[in-house]
């Protein structure tokens, strides 16, 4: 990347089974770069495990900047009253930066502004070009807490206005009321699970315009507006009521602000499929518990529901629960609203266990509980999905997750996705069950369930006639590290049904 870049500590997190993620500001050129970070992943023993980072050339960049301060400040005031905000301060503080977008900088003029749009507190970072005096872009920054801003949009195709806003009463608009409410749960839900300060983490305020048009069937996030927008309805409730919808819209958002998985083809339905997952998730937490409910998606409408995660062709055939089946199509940017019900499966069988709905599938899945379940496709979508994820990437990321919490989980995860035929196997061994992967290691047992399975290549597998031992021998990850004192094989002893470490070289 070149030797004018440099890394700067700024926070540390803990993951699932407490090793540490340090996030890194980087440096080029002495000015900092916004829009990416490093990540380095430590385990508890101390060691780097993996390194997150977005790789770009710094060997020709400008350092020197055309415009002037003053220059980058009379600009922004200009985008600042085409915006219709009104400023609570002239902007203050302005700094030299490169901003990160698609695998390049730009040379910029940072400037916070603090100010209103239609009464609203609303701060953002405007970004101008340092070489041209353009507005490159802003990224909204407003205060952190729940900040909750409903429109009524009175069955007309618009924004509407504004009918409730945090902390005041009802107002007898039964739309607008149960927004407030819903968003109020889920907002609630993420901030006590997972300390998430709303969709993008930093207390991003909740727009949302609901009764929009007339009969409109639908609900949607917008990324560019940062907005929710729910449908008047036609022939069943308004979209505003149905609590999963209201779920299922916010964790796009999620989405958006964590792994932005693309909205097309596998790693669209994946997107799709993530909202779904977690609109089951909170209607569970909301009941009290995992019911029928659990698995369906927009019963409340009052008209068919519009999926099924536990048996998805039972509300039609168009929705596949295995590979098998997958449909390959140009319409629907590529089947996404269909072939998500691939992936929403996989998360139904790691948590309540059992084989894939319609028998294309033998494997046995052991639950792990809906939480659990949570937790390992949270910390997936959050830390390793690529924004082009396809659905075998979605098996590795969810079992290197279900790692972090133990070998059981990981074993899971990874039968889930087996089950649903995103994973098979392309070898075998010694007649014993075993079988490699891009991912690791698995074994059946006789009830067809994965009895164990880990990360890391077999280099050697051995076959002991006088006790029936099977040994196959592993690197995994706690001990793949680059000195050979320290990289110790281990390997399952079916004698015993334990792992043991080879430290002697011998598998006795």
């Amino acid at each position: 990347m070149g030797s004018n870049l440099q890394l700067d500590p700024e926070s540390v997190t803990n993951g699932l089974n407490g090793d540490a993620h340090v996030r890194f500001r980087k440096r080029v050129n002495g000015y900092p770069v916004f829009g990416t970070n490093a990540i380095a992943h430590i385990n508890t023993n101390g060691h780097l495990m993996e390194v997150t980072d977005d790789l770009f050339g710094t060997s020709s960049l400008p350092s020197t900047a055309n415009i002037t301060i003053s220059q980058a400040v009379v600009t922004c005031m200009t985008a600042v009253s085409n915006d219709g905000m009104t400023l609570v301060s002239v902007p203050s503080a302005p700094v030299l930066c490169y901003l990160y977008d698609s695998g390049s900088l730009s040379f910029s003029w940072r400037v916070p502004v603090s100010g209103k749009i239609q009464g609203i507190p609303t701060s953002r970072d405007y970004y101008v070009n340092a070489l041209t005096g353009a507005i490159t872009t802003y990224i909204d920054t407003t205060m952190s807490g729940l900040h909750r801003y409903i429109y009524d949009a009175n069955n007309l195709y618009s924004t509407g206005s504004l009918a409730r806003s945090e902390g005041q009463p009802s107002v007898g608009v039964a739309s607008v009321d149960m927004a407030y409410v819903n968003f109020g749960k889920i907002y609630n839900y993420f901030s006590s699970v997972y300390g998430r300060d709303s969709y993008d983490g930093n207390g991003a305020s909740l727009y949302v315009t609901v009764d929009y048009g007339l009969n409109y069937n639908n609900a949607y996030w917008s990324s560019t507006s940062r907005s929710f927008t729910f449908g008047s309805g036609y022939m069943c409730a308004p979209f505003s009521y149905v609590y999963d919808i209201t779920c299922h819209e916010f964790f796009h958002a999620v989405t958006t602000c964590t792994s932005n998985l693309m909205y097309v083809n596998q790693s669209g339905a994946l997107n799709e499929a993530m909202s779904d997952i977690f609109a089951a998730v909170l209607e569970a937490d909301d009941d009290g518990g995992v019911g029928v409910n659990t698995w369906m998606m927009g019963e409340e409408l009052g008209v068919s529901i519009l999926r099924r995660m536990d048996d998805p062709s039972s509300v039609s055939s168009s929705y596949p629960d295995h590979m098998s089946e997958y449909i390959n199509t140009s319409g629907d940017r590529g089947g996404i609203h269909f072939n998500c019900s691939i992936p929403s499966h996989a998360f139904y069988l790691l948590t309540v266990g059992g084989t894939q709905a319609t028998g294309d599938s033998s494997i046995n899945v052991q639950s792990v509980g809906i939480q659990t379940a949570a937790d390992i496709f949270y910390d997936a979508n959050q830390s390793y999905f690529s924004e082009n994820c396809s659905f075998e990437e979605a098996a590795y990321a969810t079992t290197r997750s279900a790692m972090n919490i133990g070998r059981r989980e990981a074993a899971a995860t990874i039968s889930a996705w087996y089950a649903v035929g995103v994973l098979d196997s392309i070898w075998g061994a010694d007649g014993d069950g075993w079988k490699i992967t891009a991912l690791g290691w698995l074994d059946f047992d006789a009830n067809g369930y994965v009895a164990s399975f880990d990360f890391g290549w077999a280099w050697w597998s051995q076959y002991n006639s006088a006790n029936g031992g099977v040994y196959m021998w592993l690197c995994t990850p706690e001990k793949w590290v680059y000195t050979s004192a320290e990289m110790y094989p281990w390997y399952y002893d079916y004698k015993t049904n334990a792992w043991r470490e080879n430290t002697d070289g011998t598998f006795n």
